[in-house]
Formats: structure tokens, sequence, C-alpha cells
């Protein structure tokens, strides 16, 4: 009986293929027959909808979408459409530069300030601290569900938090480790590094220059930079695992806000 099921849904979604490559060869054919460019490129807007439409949306279709020429669309409504749904796709498909592009392009034709734009616009530049932090301050105006984007500025939060302790350890010596909750490995750190400053200072006071130098060489600045080394394996280990739980955490709010204010291709 499984083996049943399993044959019939590889028969449909076969099936299915089949008559998606079959679609698109035949707009490849109208495209080549088409008597002019104005032709050619509506071949091209119908194909692309096409894709969209039956959840194409690799990065081919974007390929043929940078193929369509909107200087030749004339209806606004077809070029607003156009210009979001490439910046939706593009973004799909991680290319920031042109979703960038077709945002902007959008948003100059449509004069659109809707909570579906503002969102696109927000996961387009959510790198920019800040835009992003305007755009989240808009968009809490219409649903406090918003204010849980603000889960990035906890990400960046942390890596200015975490490279404090890289600065107390070089300016104590074990302080950074200490603080970051390793109490004896700091202690451990700083008696070293303490012990071999005083001994420097002795071998100098008592004009043992040369052995004072290697003694720095070979030992203080062993302790001293491992210290420093220590310190920042225990934080990049400490923000690894920070970062996973806060990434997590943004995705699951992403999710949660998506489900309520979807962004969908326009037809």
């Amino acid at each position: 009986m499984f083996k049943i099921i399993i044959c019939s849904l590889l028969l449909i979604s076969t099936k299915i293929l089949s008559q998606d490559i079959s679609t698109l060869i035949n707009y490849e054919m109208q495209y080549l027959v088409a008597k002019n460019d104005t032709a050619k490129n509506n071949v091209l807007i119908e194909k692309f909808n096409y894709c969209l439409k039956n959840q194409l949306l690799e990065s081919s279709t974007l390929e043929l979408g940078k193929r369509i020429n909107y200087n030749f669309i004339k209806e606004k409504g077809i070029l607003n459409h156009f210009f979001w749904n490439m910046a939706l796709l593009s973004l799909v498909n991680k290319e920031l530069n042109f979703a960038k592009n077709y945002e902007s392009n959008y948003v100059k034709v449509s004069e659109d300030t809707s909570i579906d734009i503002q969102l696109l616009t927000f996961f387009i530049y959510k790198d920019n601290k800040e835009l992003r932090k305007k755009i989240i301050s808009n968009l809490i105006q219409f649903d406090s569900l918003f204010i849980g984007l603000n889960c990035l500025d906890s990400l960046s939060n942390l890596e200015k938090k975490s490279n404090k302790f890289v600065k107390y350890s070089k300016i104590i010596p074990g302080l950074g480790t200490y603080l970051l909750g390793n109490k004896v490995k700091g202690i451990t750190s700083f008696t070293l590094t303490g012990i071999s400053t005083y001994a420097v200072f002795e071998l100098l006071r008592h004009n043992l220059y040369f052995n004072a130098i290697g003694f720095s060489l070979v030992y203080w600045l062993k302790f001293y930079q491992g210290n420093s080394l220590l310190t920042e394996e225990i934080i990049d280990d400490n923000l690894n695992k920070k970062r996973n739980g806060l990434a997590n955490n943004c995705e699951t709010v992403y999710s949660e806000i998506l489900n309520a204010y979807p962004l969908n291709f326009k037809n």
C-alpha cells in the first residue's frame, strides 16, 4: 500500500513537472516568433508571472525577471506588480542589491506606504541599523507584534558587550576571563602574569637587563598573550551559543510576523 502511494505521488509530481516544462518551452517558442521588442517583453512577463503563480521561485526565475525591460511596461498596475515581485523574489534568492533596486523603484512608482512594503523593506535593509529602527518604529504603531523585530539589536549589543571583556583582559590580565564566569582560569592568569611581571621587575632592579628581556619574551609575553587568547576563545564560544539562541529567537519572531502579515507575490 505504501509503495502504491509513493508511486502515485511520483507520477503526479512528474506530470506536474512535465506540464511546467512544456508550458515554459511554449513561452520560449512564443518569444522567438514575437514580431517586436514589446511583444517579446510581454511574453517574458507572462512567463515570469506563470513561474510565480506556480511557486517556481528559484534563481532561474529571477534571471528570467532580469530579462524583462520594464521600460516597455506602460500600465502602472503591471509595473507596480513587476517591481514588487522582483524585489521579493530577489530577497528570497538573497540577491540583496537587486532587491534594493527593485524595492526603490516600487516605492517611487507606487508611493505605497502600507505595512507590506515597510515589512519588505525591513527584511531587505535589516542590516542597516538606522533604517531598521525607523521602520520598526512605524510598524509598532500598527501592531505591537512588530516589537519583536528588535531582536536584531540584541545580537549587535551582544557583540559590543563581548568586546569589552577582551579590553579588560588586556588592561588587567585575567579580568575578562573572570567576568565571563571562568573564575579559576581568570585568577590563574592574573597570578601567573603578576608573578612574571614581578620577576622582570626584580631582574631589572638588579641590572640584569638581558635576563629581563629574555624572561619577558619567553614567559611574560606568553602569559599575557595567552590570557588574551584564552579570553577571546571563551568569548567566541559564548558568543556562538548566544548568537545561535538569539538567531533562533529572531527566526521565530519572523515566522510569527509573516504568518500574521504574509508577503505574497502580486498578480
